[in-house]
């Protein structure tokens, strides 16, 4: 099995007054994300709404990986993951956007992309 890589991402808002999305600030709240090679997809959750959280094929982290597979002519392999969230989801605070820069650098390790 190949050794875990971390990824934390910040919760974030750019809903700040009269700087509408000009504005955006990080917040200390994260969403962290273990994974590594496996042989076949598991995702496991913990923290703040886990239970929102989905662990299977439709997972925003895991489509995420999927998207930047197929946009670089890559093929995915299953990973194992670990997602630690901090951040609440639908209130506003950056949970998706979180999501997806976790998958976006999951996918670079993932495919070796250097980015």
């Amino acid at each position: 099995m190949s050794s875990w890589l971390t990824v934390r991402v910040p919760g974030s808002s750019a809903n700040l007054g009269p700087g509408f999305d000009a504005l955006g600030l990080a917040l200390r709240i994260y969403l962290t994300c273990r994974f590594r090679q496996s042989e076949t997809l598991i995702i496991r959750t913990c923290g703040r709404d886990a239970p929102m959280i989905s662990t299977g094929e439709d997972n925003l982290i895991w489509q995420t990986v999927l998207a930047v597979a197929r946009d670089t002519g890559m093929t995915a392999t299953p990973l194992e993951l670990e997602i630690d969230n901090d951040i609440p989801i639908g209130k506003g605070l950056g949970s998706s956007a979180a999501a997806l820069t976790a998958g976006v650098v999951i996918a670079s390790h993932h495919f070796d992309l250097g980015w």
